[in-house]
């Protein structure tokens, strides 16, 4: 599904290449993997979780915002092919990829949804479970790199009105999204 965080991997992969957009992508990876391991090995603190759940609301729609007016504000431009990337940088998007993904609620309950839909319809165990969403999450982060590969391939033909058309309309998705997070 493309969503908010598809037009991330994109963006990040244009401004700053491939490789930094798979770092971005394991952000979201161990993110996915962090809320499959709550979801099924957690299910025991949902209400604990839904009481908490206003204000991950609150702060992952103010975060949404927050990164589409970074978005729209500022022009970054892409970074020549052979610019040495840090390991500052690199890690950097791995934290913004994890707080991302972490940040939308939607995406937790996703996985719970996903882990309580599993065992109640075909009553799998705890450890099939874990499995099965630990398969789909590989896929989701295979599916996201090589998006962020082809992405980067795409930065020969984008020169800079172009990258700042795509800068807003992902402002934009950001923003949207984020006022929609606050709004449910």
């Amino acid at each position: 599904m493309i969503g908010t965080v598809f037009f991330a991997v994109l963006n990040k992969s244009i401004k700053e290449g491939s490789k930094q957009g798979i770092y971005f992508t394991l952000g979201l990876g161990l993110s996915d993997f962090f809320m499959i391991s709550a979801a099924v090995f957690g299910s025991r603190f949902i209400p604990f979780v839904e009481y908490y759940s206003g204000y991950l609301k609150a702060f992952g729609g103010i975060f949404l915002i927050a990164y589409g007016l970074y978005n729209l504000l500022f022009n970054k431009k892409p970074q020549k092919k052979n610019t040495a990337l840090s390991w500052r940088q690199s890690s950097s998007n791995i934290t913004l990829g994890f707080l991302l993904n972490s940040l939308n609620p939607a995406n937790f309950m996703g996985w719970v949804s996903l882990a309580i839909y599993l065992k109640s319809r075909y009553n799998l165990s705890t450890l099939l479970i874990a499995v099965v969403l630990g398969s789909i999450a590989i896929l989701i982060i295979l599916s996201d790199s090589l998006a962020s590969v082809y992405a980067q391939k795409l930065q020969r033909c984008l020169n800079t009105k172009r990258i700042r058309q795509i800068n807003i309309v992902t402002g934009l998705v950001f923003i949207f999204s984020g006022v929609g997070v606050l709004a449910n």
